[in-house]
Formats: C-alpha cells, structure tokens, sequence
C-alpha cells in the first residue's frame, strides 16, 4: 500500500492532453465523482457532497436531497 493510500488519499492522474484539452470535461467531473463515490469532503463539521452543476457555486451537504 502506498503512502497516500495510508493517509486516506485516492491517487488521481491525468495527461498533460487531458488537462490542457478536457480539463472541464474529463477532468474535473472525474474528481467531483472521486470525492462523491469517497462520501464527500469533510472539512471538520460535516461531509459534504461537490455539487455537480457548474453554473451554482453550492456544496451538497451530506444530507441535502438536491
């Protein structure tokens, strides 16, 4: 096991391709699905989920039905 997996850290990669060319459309829905499918950010109060629609700055709170 690696150190960031110890640490409770998941490992993501992407291309200079990827970021340079689908930094919107691969890249960033790839790491709002990573921390939803990790049960959300967790910032010391309560976990939340990243909200997946661009256009409201919102984050989901764990018990938010949006």
């Amino acid at each position: 096991m690696g150190v960031a997996l110890a640490a409770g850290w998941q490992v993501l990669r992407f291309s200079t391709r990827q970021i340079c060319e689908e930094t919107e459309t691969y890249c960033i829905p790839e790491v709002v699905r990573t921390i939803n499918n990790l049960g959300g950010l967790d910032d010391g109060f309560a976990p939340r989920k990243v909200d997946s629609e661009p256009d409201r700055p919102y984050q989901m709170g764990l018990f938010d039905n949006r």
